[in-house]
């Protein structure tokens, strides 16, 4: 009888190595690529491990809360059980367990009642006594919240991914969409009306890919796709 022993298979830590290890290189080359200096990219990415760290240390999840509660309205917005007739989402009962439910099939090991607290201090829900409304389908973290920095990694990492694969794919792989509208000489003056420009057209634009996506998601074979726009200035 033979006895056959197989390698030690790759950890959970250094799946999560590697991957973190290929975010940095390519959000090193971001910095690279607009000629921040070393120290000022090292000051950026203490900033964010420091933000991320505290938002990872209020909880055992595998992810920052606040990604959870941006899951769970979308769940809330989506899910059938979850809707009126006219497909506008229910409102919540908090005692009924309705709420917390919806949380746990998220995310078992989450804190429905912070969750709660952070949708409502985003202005994304309002309690009317036992019951929870959901005034809106999307959480907008601001630049002062923990998961602020965190996030801004994740977007360039998903952007220099987008640009890396369109590089370096081969012929039978089709380009991933990426434009970008320049202006070398746009006057100072209307700089106010263009963000508020974007401000309204774009963020409706992006619901309606939102609004498009939600009913084609899929927990068994899913793949994590997103759309951005954004404003720049040099």
């Amino acid at each position: 009888m033979s006895l056959r022993i197989a390698g030690p298979s790759m950890t959970r830590l250094e799946k999560v190595n590697r991957s973190t290890e290929t975010m940095l290189q390519e959000v090193a080359a971001l910095c690279a690529v607009n000629r921040i200096s070393e120290d000022d990219a090292v000051r950026i990415f203490s900033t964010a491990f420091r933000n991320a760290r505290s938002e990872y240390a209020s909880t055992d999840s595998d992810e920052p809360q606040m990604f959870i509660a941006a899951q769970v309205l979308s769940e809330w917005h989506q899910n059938p059980s979850c809707l009126n007739a006219d497909g506008s989402p229910k409102k919540l009962s908090i005692s009924g367990n309705s709420f917390n439910d919806l949380c746990t099939s998220i995310n078992s090991g989450c804190d429905p009642q912070h969750i709660l607290e952070l949708l409502h201090h985003a202005g994304a829900v309002k309690r009317y006594g036992d019951e929870l409304e959901a005034l809106r389908r999307e959480i907008i973290i601001g630049d002062s919240h923990p998961a602020a920095a965190a996030r801004a990694i994740r977007l360039a990492a998903s952007f220099l991914s987008t640009l890396k694969h369109n590089l370096t794919r081969n012929v039978r792989e089709a380009p991933r969409f990426e434009r970008t509208v320049v202006m070398p000489s746009f006057s100072e003056k209307h700089l106010p009306s263009l963000l508020a420009y974007l401000s309204l057209h774009a963020q409706s634009f992006l619901e309606d890919i939102d609004a498009w996506m939600e009913p084609r998601s899929s927990r068994t074979d899913g793949t994590q796709v997103g759309v951005g726009i954004y404003f720049f200035r040099q």
